[in-house]
């Protein structure tokens, strides 16, 4: 029965909490997290199944040899085989990618894994001394390809003064000429919306790349969350959270804008079986709510940019210098997915902010990669909130037990001490009063004996005992 009570308050608790615990306050969105959390459900589910079955979107070009160009790489991993990415072989790039006279994967560097590849010329049209781009292109006879399958973002213990230099070059190199308050990345209320929005992308990156270390450390032996790391890392800052949400909602709003260009891209691999998984898939993310116009409202790109003059030039050379920055990180795999991660967030920026601009395969790849890579972060994150709600609701209930089992104890040490001596003397008084009562008081029904008495006269008269 009480074991019953217990469970329903439990679920009760837990159902109440969950309500209040994606109450987060989103700012410069459209929407609340309770319906990017519902969104982002389905959403993940065929992001998933998009980035892991289809050649398309699992083959990244880049370049990894690219020197940092603001310092010396100074940067430490635990281990070559977690920092180190494994290019494609020629059989692995796609027919339809291949480009005549094209010579297979070199070594480079120390790692054996590391690998150049040359031509493809002309895949990109963009150069860094562009000043309408969003982010530093790769030099493309040293890019190579990538399968981001067997290369996925992990923790790879990445540490030493290059990893926390980038994060701080990041934060605190790149605001704008009129900010009143740039420490560690927090914008005033005094900052505009641009600078704002800018710090709110970066540090939502930011929180999306921690969950995806956090993954890692999240079970205990017994197979149930651990906590620490996530409460340490993002749970215990609404800021991080928010932000990463905030994310979430600019580049769905990127996709759900650009869904017509999106739609028409050629998505050709020269695999015919895989291309038609691919555009399946694809129609399906068309159809899904937080994809389809009009149907759920993220972002507002409007309001944008409508204040000083070139504020949106300004607004995009920090971000084009922040995704330099990426070439700075000492670890491969980081710097793999640092720099497909910015620009896929700059291929974003470049849909809502530019207009109708033209697409090149690996800013389209990057784009949903990015937004793939956030609705798991945000999914992670859910998944953790609850895990927390959970825990607060076993405390209490715990808490409750504990000083109901204190005021039993309680009670028990009272009665031992004071209430058999009570107990006693009422009884004794009870008893009293009962004897006093029955020597007073004849049993009910007893009839009274008569006696003959003779009188004076010789008369006889009655007499009653």
């Amino acid at each position: 029965m009480r074991s019953g009570v217990y469970a329903s308050v439990l679920v009760v608790a837990g159902l109440w909490l969950s309500v209040n615990s994606f109450s987060l306050k989103l700012e410069d969105v459209n929407c609340s997290a309770v319906e990017l959390n519902d969104a982002n459900k389905g959403l993940n589910d065929v992001l998933s199944r998009l980035t892991s079955r289809s050649n398309f979107f699992s083959i990244f070009k880049v370049d990894l040899l690219k020197e940092c160009p603001f310092w010396p790489d100074d940067g430490m991993c635990t281990s070559k085989d977690s920092c180190g990415v494994e290019c494609c072989g020629d059989d692995e790039i796609p027919v339809a990618w291949r480009a005549d006279g094209e010579e297979g994967c070199v070594e480079c560097k120390d790692d054996p894994k590391l690998d150049t590849r040359v031509n493809d010329e002309g895949l990109f049209s963009f150069q860094a001394t562009d000043n309408d781009v969003w982010t530093i292109q790769d030099d493309e006879k040293e890019m190579i390809y990538v399968d981001l399958r067997t290369n996925p973002e992990s923790y790879t213990g990445y540490r030493g003064d290059s990893a926390r230099k980038a994060w701080t070059a990041i934060y605190e190199e790149n605001c704008f000429s009129f900010a009143k308050n740039c420490q560690g990345g927090i914008c005033d209320s005094e900052s505009c919306k641009e600078e704002r929005v800018l710090f709110k992308l970066i540090s939502g990156i930011h929180t999306s790349i921690t969950m995806s270390i956090v993954k890692e450390f999240v079970t205990r032996d017994d197979g149930s969350l651990d906590l620490d790391m996530y409460l340490k890392r993002v749970g215990y800052f609404e800021d991080r959270k928010g932000n990463l949400y905030f994310l979430l909602a600019l580049l769905t709003r990127a996709v759900a804008k650009s869904v017509d260009t999106l739609a028409e891209f050629e998505y050709s691999t020269g695999n015919s079986t895989n291309d038609s998984e691919t555009a399946m898939i694809l129609q399906e993310l068309w159809e899904h709510p937080s994809i389809k116009p009009g149907c759920l409202k993220t972002f507002d790109e409007t309001d944008m940019f409508q204040g000083l003059p070139d504020l949106k030039d300004e607004f995009r050379r920090h971000f084009r210098n922040i995704s330099s920055i990426m070439d700075c990180v000492g670890c491969e795999k980081c710097k793999l997915w640092g720099k497909l991660e910015f620009l896929g967030l700059g291929t974003a920026l470049k849909i809502l902010f530019d207009g109708s601009p033209q697409l090149q395969r690996n800013e389209v790849i990057a784009l949903f990669q990015t937004l793939k890579k956030t609705s798991d972060s945000v999914s992670l994150v859910e998944t953790f909130e609850y895990a927390v709600l959970e825990e607060k609701a076993k405390e209490a209930k715990k808490a409750q037990d504990t000083r109901k089992a204190e005021a039993v104890k309680e009670a028990l040490l009272i009665a031992n001490e004071y209430a058999l001596p009570v107990l006693a003397s009422v009884l004794v008084a009870l008893l009293t009063t009962v004897a006093a009562l029955l020597l007073r008081r004849q049993p009910a029904g007893t009839k009274k004996q008569v006696f003959a008495v003779p009188k004076t006269n010789g008369s006889i008269r009655r007499r009653t005992e």
